[in-house]
């Protein structure tokens, strides 16, 4: 799927990168230029590449525009493009074969090196891999792997790479196939799934989904052996794994379904069952409820991470391995908007399948992890994230990718023992930035706080030069003000240390989207301590005056306090107010000597207007509500207020839990995947305001908007 600027975006880049190219980057405009380009959301279009005509030569090869140096043809990057470069590799130029055996490596964010690259990346250590192999030293590795590349681009690719003259093209790729189903659903698929759904479940939908995936791996396929093993140009596909151990569902993914009415009681009490046990080391009753949930709805991915855990526990690494691939996949059916990419299982199996009918060699990561690291799950030590690699990540897997190539080329068998790793390392600094960007990569798509822990303090066992982007990053990152307009932020970018991360262009929020970070500033905080360096009372004073509850009214609904992730339901039309479809929403404040505190809410239940049942209000670890207010069908305004005796001079968290809306499942009229994903899963509350303030101010009903009765509670 190409991912396509809008039109209306093209004539600011043209404006950008002119003030780039003259110097101006001091421009007060050219902040905001960057930030619209940033944070944009592109449009989405299905069509496929465009290729050049059959006898042309390309007159790009992605970034690279066809030039003439020294009356030979060559490809220069191209300054039109400028603001795509950071996606790329660095080489500036690419030069014609000059005799040596060439590999073109072709490929997704993965096959960049992503959180290493410039400094270290996959073709780096592929070429040092094959240069230290005695039939293939001289062999050169050409690097066209990209960030955030789609499945339609990479044909393209597969195609314009030809004028290089490669010996063999590697292939890394298949985690961001995904984008190309979604684009291809149309009305009928969503009536056909929906169908599908009420006769035979989740299953049902998975099944149908992963036969247009093999559809599209065929296809795939078949252009690739068409451009490149047609044409005699070997190719290695190398199939990307997922970190199972460590990365885990965010709340957004673990939505309710409206699955049969029992179903989903069932599956919510067998959650609170296995939650409890595992708290209390109850291994054999997380075993029973997690299973239970798991029958009662195997679309939700929390019943799978909870047999994974019993299974680990109990030292069976291969069940707990397939109960996470199934929690992995459960994503095949999004309820997020930006959950992260991944290679199903039907992607893995049908390249693994269909490949060699195509004449392409493959190389399995997920198989080779499992067999050169016994006993284990697949974790951090491999992956900085859901699938990006660690230094040992690569390394591995280029020496398996390098025993193929070399194969290929010489005909020779070369057992995988016989190549060693290259000694090529990045320096201590590029390991710590890498772990850094992890760690916020980590945070801002809902990752445990262990997780980001880890991150920080390998980035500052690596060096301590870490510290001072870690203190830039909390200072804008803290700031309410969108995090370009910071003068941390420019002073980051300016150090140069976090280039590793797109170029640094990933550092900042999405538009509308900046979260307060209190899980990763804190571990970056704690990180720091373990080096001597304290600013505990800083991040608390910085809070405080940025965030904290005070006589001016504060909008919970703001991402500050109700988003902890990029990560939103998939719905390309967003309503105007805040809508839960979990059983449990949380809403995040800083909170002082404040004296009485006040909450004032609009809100409603949807569907459920049962009076036996309740909206729960919970204040941070309580068990015993602060508040409870009757479920309706139609808005009310509340007005509560929450005991300073409670509060936390700091953090707090207000949450509230909804009851479940039992609704009739009935067919909707699915004109749109926003249709069948509100059928799929419903709203079980909704909030039009959500205000805190300290002191005792005039609250009104904000009958403007609704005819809400007020509730003072």
């Amino acid at each position: 799927m190409n991912m396509r600027p809008s039109e209306s975006l093209k004539a600011i880049a043209t404006q950008a990168a002119e003030l780039i190219m003259t110097g101006g980057t001091d421009s007060p405009g050219l902040k905001e230029m960057l930030e619209q380009l940033q944070e944009s959301v592109p449009v989405i279009t299905a069509n496929a590449a465009k290729l050049p005509a059959a006898g042309h030569e390309a007159t790009h090869i992605g970034i690279w525009k066809k030039t003439n140096l020294d009356q030979k043809v060559i490809y220069e990057r191209d300054i039109k493009k400028q603001l795509e470069w950071p996606l790329w590799a660095t080489t500036h130029r690419l030069m014609p074969k000059a005799g040596k055996k060439r590999v073109v490596l072709l490929g997704e964010s993965v096959a960049r090196g992503y959180f290493y690259d410039p400094a270290y990346s996959v073709a780096m250590e592929l070429e040092h891999t094959l240069n230290g192999i005695k039939e293939m030293d001289g062999t050169e590795v050409i690097d066209l792997a990209r960030t955030s590349l789609y499945i339609d681009e990479l044909v393209e690719l597969t195609h314009t790479c030809k004028a290089l003259q490669p010996d063999v093209v590697v292939i890394f790729a298949g985690n961001n196939f995904a984008s190309k189903l979604g684009s291809s659903l149309e009305r009928d698929d969503y009536r056909e799934m929906f169908r599908l759904f009420k006769k035979e479940a989740f299953a049902g939908i998975k099944l149908y989904l992963e036969k247009k995936f093999e559809d599209i791996i065929a296809a795939f396929l078949q252009k690739v052996h068409c451009n490149l093993t047609n044409s005699g140009i070997p190719v290695v596909l190398v199939v990307p794994g997922f970190n199972l151990a460590d990365w885990k569902s965010d709340e957004t993914e673990k939505s309710i379904c409206s699955s049969a009415v029992a179903d989903v009681k069932k599956w919510l009490d067998a959650r609170s069952q296995a939650i409890e046990a595992k708290n209390n080391d109850d291994w054999n009753t997380l075993c029973n409820a997690a299973s239970i949930m798991v029958d009662a709805d195997p679309s939700n991915p929390l019943g799978y991470e909870l047999l994974a855990a019993y299974y680990r526990k109990k030292g069976k690494t291969d069940d707990a391995i397939a109960m996470l691939e199934l929690a992995r996949d459960t994503v095949i059916v999004s309820r997020g908007n930006n959950s992260k990419p991944r290679c199903f299982e039907v992607i893995r199996k049908s390249l693994l399948s269909m490949a060699p009918g195509y004449n392409m060699e493959t190389v399995d990561l997920s198989l080779i992890f499992r067999k050169v690291f016994p006993g284990k799950v697949p974790g951090k030590e491999l992956y900085l994230d859901y699938c990006h690699l660690t230094i040992r990540g690569i390394k591995t897997a280029m020496r398996f990718t390098a025993q193929r190539v070399t194969e290929i080329l010489t005909g020779m068998k070369m057992p995988v023992s016989g190549i060693n790793e290259s000694d090529l390392l990045p320096d201590n600094m590029v390991q710590a930035a890498a772990h850094f960007c992890a760690a916020i990569h980590n945070a801002h798509y809902g990752q445990q706080k262990d997780v980001l822990d880890y991150h920080c303090i390998q980035a500052v066992s690596f060096s301590k030069n870490i510290a001072i982007p870690m203190q830039q990053f909390v200072h804008f990152s803290t700031r309410k003000a969108s995090s370009i307009v910071c003068s941390a932020f420019e002073e980051i970018i300016m150090g140069g240390e976090m280039r590793q991360y797109e170029g640094g262009l990933a550092l900042p929020n999405p538009r509308g989207k900046k979260l307060m970070d209190i899980a990763l500033v804190d571990a970056v905080t704690d990180a720091l301590a373990s080096i001597g360096i304290n600013i505990s009372e800083e991040v608390n004073q910085m809070r405080q005056n940025e965030h904290g509850v005070s006589t001016e009214k504060m909008n919970l609904l703001e991402s500050f306090y109700s988003m902890d992730s990029y990560n939103e339901f998939n719905k390309g039309q967003k309503p105007v107010f805040y809508q839960a479809r979990n059983i449990s929403s949380s809403f995040t404040f800083i909170a002082g000597k404040t004296g009485k505190t006040i909450c004032n809410m609009v809100y409603r239940t949807a569907g459920n207007a049962d009076v036996n049942e309740a909206v729960k209000f919970f204040l941070n670890d309580d068990d015993t509500a602060v508040c409870e207010l009757p479920v309706s069908s139609s808005w009310k305004n509340a007005v509560f207020e929450l005991d300073e005796v409670n509060l936390r001079n700091g953090v707090n968290t207000i949450r509230v839990e909804w009851p479940f809306t039992a609704i009739e499942l009935k067919e909707p009229l699915l004109k749109s995947a926003d249709a069948f994903m509100d059928a799929m899963f419903p709203v079980l509350g909704e909030i039009y305001t959500f205000d805190i303030v300290a002191g005792n101010p005039h609250i009104t009903a904000g009958k403007e908007k609704f005819e809400a009765e007020l509730i003072y509670v």
